[in-house]
């Protein structure tokens, strides 16, 4: 069953012009970092699935 799970911090970053959004969940010594291209794709795909690994 699929069960989503909100971010513990959002972090919004301009640069040069463009408007990122990360996304934080649980902390720790080993970093995941997925990262996804756009304009116009969504990352719920690719952050909801990977939310459970907190």
């Amino acid at each position: 069953m699929w069960r989503e799970i909100e971010p513990d911090q959002r972090y919004d970053v301009e640069v040069d012009g463009h408007r990122l959004v990360a996304y934080g969940f649980g902390d720790g010594d080993e970093v995941l970092l997925c990262l996804n291209g756009g304009p116009g794709l969504p990352c719920d795909y690719l952050r909801d699935s990977h939310g459970w690994l907190k």
